[in-house]
């Protein structure tokens, strides 16, 4: 009564023995078929040229807006608190607030204009963003450095803002754009 008792189940398990194979089979041609598509997609990636002067052109742009504003930060309490004292007289306190403002402002205006800057990035391109805020970073670091009060301290800190929002949402955008076509 036993023998065929293992019949069948030897029976069934050459059954699931040969679904196994076929399974098997399958996953092998659709992982070969996966493979090829990756290979395929690499080969399409190296073939296509490497984007040197999108890539120059955020460099760049970074670069400039770095060196001005390292230039400026470290000092800009000192030149702040000074103009403070001599234009308003004000207590340790409104000398500090002033100082708090000049070196808040331009965080103020990234936190306003981030939305809008890429709106225009999406409308006029990331490039020209990318050559106006550093333009603006540049003026507002001269504006800066000739004002006499705190009160003019201020306008040229928030040109500052918008010209690092210009360029960072517009090149962080072309850096999404080119990355978006490789290989992975």
């Amino acid at each position: 009564a036993q023998a065929p008792e293992s019949s069948s189940s030897s029976s069934s398990s050459e059954e699931l023995g040969d679904d196994v194979k076929a399974q098997g089979t399958a996953t092998v041609a659709a992982t070969s078929t996966e493979r090829n598509k990756t290979e395929e997609s690499a080969a399409a990636a190296a073939a296509a040229p490497i984007p040197y002067r999108e890539y120059a052109i955020v460099t760049l742009s970074t670069g400039v807006l770095a060196l001005g504003i390292g230039a400026v930060v470290p000092v800009l309490p000192l030149f702040v608190r000074d103009a403070a004292i001599t234009s308003v007289e004000g207590t340790d306190r409104g000398v500090n607030t002033a100082v708090g403002f000049a070196m808040a402002a331009p965080s103020l205006t990234r936190a306003f204009f981030n939305a809008p800057t890429a709106a225009l990035a999406d409308k006029y391109g990331r490039v020209p963003l990318m050559v106006i805020g550093p333009l603006a970073v540049s003026l507002s670091q001269i504006g800066t450095a000739c004002v006499t009060t705190v009160a003019e301290v201020l306008p040229w800190r928030l040109l500052l803002g918008a010209g690092q929002s210009m360029q960072g949402t517009a090149g962080q955008m072309l850096l999404a754009d080119l990355t978006s076509t490789s290989p992975n």
